[in-house]
């Protein structure tokens, strides 16, 4: 996906975790590392949709 994404023009970071499972994030308010991606996704939301006025 993360290559149809980048081919198409389109922003997208891929990242890699190793050893967490799939939807980690959802442990957020459990585990630093689901905490650490909710962060990484809201700083690349914030860097790459327009703020709205």
């Amino acid at each position: 996906m993360a290559d149809r994404l980048a081919d198409a023009g389109m922003a997208c970071d891929l990242q890699v975790w190793d050893r967490q499972v799939h939807i980690f994030q959802a442990t957020a308010d459990l585990l630093p590392e689901g905490a650490r991606a909710i962060g990484e996704i809201g700083r690349f939301v914030r860097s790459t949709v327009p703020a709205s006025r």
